[in-house]
């Protein structure tokens, strides 16, 4: 009968231990779970943020062309305080690819060559195109150039000085004249 009763005792005292041990892992599943959804909303949130400094950067830019090619006098304290906070900004929220892009941009602009400023600026739209979910490849700096010159012949010529070399008539002209 002793026996019996170990053996019954030791029956419990396994069923016992299949209950802790399946409650443990319940817990821990739900743990993860919350863990998760922490960490996802955490995401989403850096997300919202970096679309707003994305479209901040967008603006300045979009801004900036309008005034020149409208020549419209430029309020630099407005620009230069606009900057500012944009540089601010991307130092919190931006990903690192578009903060060492801007960085680029901010020293190339030093320079005080326009082509390597738009080329840069270029750069820089179509990579924040990416980082916000847009992983295509369709959609280049020379697209971006397309939408803000209408006329295909000056669209052209500016491709050329930037030096993109697949544009369709700098390709024809060099098979033809060279």
């Amino acid at each position: 009968m002793s026996i019996e009763i170990n053996n019954d005792l030791l029956v419990a005292i396994i069923g016992v231990l299949s209950a802790l041990l399946v409650a443990m892992i319940t817990f821990m599943g739900v743990w993860y779970q919350l863990k998760k959804t922490e960490v996802n909303t955490l995401k989403a949130k850096l997300r919202d943020k970096q679309e707003i400094v994305y479209d901040k950067i967008y603006s300045y830019i979009f801004d900036l062309l309008n005034d020149t090619i409208t020549k419209r006098p430029l309020d630099k304290v407005k620009y230069a305080n606009r900057y500012m906070e944009i540089k601010k900004l991307l130092l919190f929220h931006a990903s690192d690819r578009v903060v060492l892009q801007f960085i680029k941009l901010n020293m190339d602009t030093g320079r005080n060559d326009s082509i390597l400023t738009l080329r840069n600026y270029f750069k820089l739209m179509v990579l924040i195109r990416k980082e916000i979910g847009y992983k295509g490849e369709k959609v280049n700096e020379k697209s971006i150039l397309q939408i803000l010159i209408a006329n295909k012949e000056e669209c052209e010529n500016f491709c050329k000085q930037l030096g993109y070399k697949d544009s369709f008539l700098y390709s024809i002209r060099n098979k033809i004249f060279y």
